[in-house]
């Protein structure tokens, strides 16, 4: 039996695969509808990522860039 993966998850994997820093994602939403916003530090290659989720998930993804230490710290 094969159990399907949930939209975070695929999320998750594409971004370990992709990424060498750290990072958090939130499964979040405002007055505009639920999204997921992925945290990652300033000067990450967050074009890489947005290609590689391109067609993935049907949920809206939100990149925010961090100043260094900001994941770690504040987002626990």
């Amino acid at each position: 039996m094969k159990v399907k993966k949930t939209e975070l998850e695929i999320l998750t994997d594409i971004v370990v695969d992709n990424h060498e820093e750290e990072f958090r994602i939130l499964d979040t939403g405002d007055d505009a509808g639920a999204h997921f916003a992925l945290y990652v530090p300033i000067g990450s290659d967050t074009n890489k990522i947005s290609k590689a989720i391109k067609g993935k998930i049907k949920k809206t993804l939100i990149i925010i860039t961090t100043p260094p230490g900001y994941i770690g710290c504040i987002l626990k």
